[in-house]
């Protein structure tokens, strides 16, 4: 079989398929594309103890092999190379009948909808436009290759199933063992139909559910009584397996019962004779749980159209709530331009995905309505307020919240600090509110004209964190940030980094340093390469140094960028304390 000759996996890239099989009688299915015409297998044998390793299918090429008689599995007596003979597949067929005249169904559909391989892929971008395109429009009166149908990619280990539709008939499901080869027919009987109507109670079209929230509809198939005909050509064969009808969700939309008012009503198609039992059920979107509302039993025959109204089946306390919020805005806040509202489920004490941006009217100050399942949710406001609480929905029930958005709170830091020779005090400041949840987005803040390290602002909430990052010559006293309670003014009292000043010596006489020198942390450290570090000039005819300042005390092993001319530094291993401030002489070597 060819191997892989690019870079890029593909449809046509050679991959094999085969089964782990341990003593125990578990087995692990695995596929492996193709590198130079070799695969290498490996597993935990603490794990696995291996007994078998079976060999399915395999492709390259837009060609789908079986392998080889003799080659079905591989020894295990030693460890070393194994040889994988394969030889092309024989093309499995499928003709559609009618059950009834016996002809050939010409116009269909026949459609992959899953596959019983277990495989890993780690190459998801490469099956997804494959399942997309796995689709035949017409049936024809000739035998179709189901193996054409799909790339040979897909089914080489296990079945892949098949939807078989036709106008007027029951839609069925094959699974095929592809590659297995032979002629197989199957006879499709007349399709029945179901109209579903559900009447809604009082209660629910008092809040707003006669159109939303979405309904959705499914079937249960609780016994087939039409069982699918298969005759294979040779006969015997097991290439072919029918399977249960899996019917999809589909929309209940609104109508209206006559004389009975609202209701929701979905119809199915191309079922199968047998026993069915019906559900409608809010789905599951945005802020709406899956919620079960109705269901109902019912039989048809074959060619039958019949029209069941389902019972209701809810649980009050399950029901969706119409919530809307309304803001009461402090005055400081009035021409605040940008308001977000967002809600946001919370499970286990924790957000989920769950979530919705709500519409929000300012001339109003509320937000649009929305069907929330009852539970904790997570209401933040953003944008130019802050606000971030936990509410509790109901069930069943119309509201508008208010809810109330606090003052802000005047704040005025003065930054302050002892250290000598540390260059000015910062000119911008980043902080951001404390809230009832977590905390708001960053703010930053410019000094006070004319008062180096003063700033002054307005905060959404009475607390808030001064966020001073470990990178520089000034630090807070204890981690990134500093919590500040109560408006008001506050003093914050900066400390000096540990740093090292570094010179660099040329025949034992201090040089200039070059703007290309840098020191960094080597690819070792797991913190990051990068340091602050500045050139600074010494006073006159004392040259120049670099300074760099470090982030806290500990071990650190630095590297030192290479300059044009001279051999290239070796790596260093310092030990920083706090409070250092220590010179390193580096000498250099002119090249050779």
């Amino acid at each position: 079989m060819p191997s892989r000759e690019d870079d890029d996996y593909g449809e046509e890239s050679p991959v094999v398929a085969y089964e782990l099989v341990g003593r125990d009688g578990r087995s692990l299915r695995e596929h492996h594309f193709v590198e130079d015409g070799f695969i290498e297998i490996r597993f935990h044998r603490k794990r696995f103890e291996l007994a078998e390793v079976r060999v399915h299918g395999a492709s390259a090429n837009g060609v789908r092999f079986r392998p080889a008689k003799g080659f079905e599995s591989l020894p295990l007596e030693t460890d070393g190379e194994r040889v994988l003979r394969y030889e092309p597949a024989p093309t499995t067929r499928l003709i559609v009948r009618d059950m009834e005249t016996g002809e050939p169904i010409e116009r269909g559909e026949l459609e992959l909808v899953r596959g019983d391989e277990p495989f890993n892929w780690e190459y998801e971008s490469i099956l997804e436009p494959l399942y997309a395109r796995a689709k035949v429009q017409n049936f024809g009166r000739d035998p179709i290759g189901l193996d054409w149908c799909l790339p040979p990619i897909l089914g080489l280990c296990g079945r892949v199933e098949f939807a078989v539709r036709a106008e007027g008939r029951a839609e069925r499901r094959i699974a095929v063992a592809l590659g297995s080869g032979g002629t197989h027919a199957i006879w499709l009987q007349r399709g029945a139909a179901v109209q579903l109507d559900w009447r809604i109670p009082e209660q629910l079209v008092d809040l707003g559910m006669s159109d939303s929230p979405k309904v959705l509809a499914r079937l249960e198939s609780e016994e087939e009584t039409g069982i699918l005909a298969v005759t294979s050509d040779p006969p015997g064969s097991n290439v072919i397996e029918p399977r249960p009808q899996n019917h999809r969700w589909v929309e209940a939309v609104g109508s209206r019962l006559e004389d009975q008012g609202p209701c929701r009503r979905a119809r199915f198609e191309g079922l199968a004779p047998g026993t069915y039992i019906a559900h409608f059920s809010f789905a599951q979107e945005d802020l709406v749980q899956l919620t079960p509302l109705a269901q109902g039993r019912f039989a048809v025959e074959s060619g039958q159209r019949v029209e069941v109204e389902l019972e209701s089946a809810f649980e009050l306390e399950a029901l969706p709530s119409r919530l809307a919020f309304e803001l009461d805005v402090p005055a400081e806040y009035v021409d605040a331009p940008t308001r977000r509202v967002s809600l946001c489920r919370i499970e286990g004490g924790r957000t989920t995905n769950s979530r919705s941006s709500l519409s929000f009217d300012r001339r109003t100050g509320r937000t649009g309505p929305e069907f929330v399942s009852p539970g904790d949710y997570e209401l933040t406001v953003s944008g130019d307020l802050a606000l971030r609480t936990i509410v509790t929905v109901g069930a069943g029930t119309r509201e508008i919240r208010r809810i109330t958005i606090p003052s802000p709170q005047p704040f005025r830091v003065r930054l302050v600090t002892e250290a000598a020779h540390v260059g000015p005090l910062p000119t911008t400041l980043e902080w951001r509110s404390l809230l009832e949840i977590g905390h708001s987005r960053r703010n930053r803040s410019d000094a006070v004209s004319g008062q180096p390290g003063v700033f002054e602002f307005l905060a959404p909430s009475a607390s808030i964190e001064v966020l001073l990052p470990r990178f520089g010559p000034l630090q807070l006293q204890n981690g990134d940030a500093q919590r500040l309670d109560g408006g008001g003014e506050h003093v914050v009292t900066l400390v000096p980094a540990p740093y090292l000043r570094f010179h660099l010596l040329r025949d034992g006489q201090r040089i200039t340093v070059p703007l290309r020198f840098k020191v960094e942390r080597s690819l070792s450290d797991s913190a990051g390469r990068y340091l602050f570090q500045e050139r600074i000039r010494l006073e006159s005819g004392f040259g120049e140094e670099q300074r760099v300042w470090f982030p806290e005390p500990g071990e650190y092993e630095l590297k030192f960028r290479k300059l044009e001319g001279y051999e290239p530094l070796p790596n260093l291993a310092v030990n920083v304390s706090a409070g250092d401030d220590r010179l390193i002489e580096l000498p250099l070597v002119v090249e050779r």
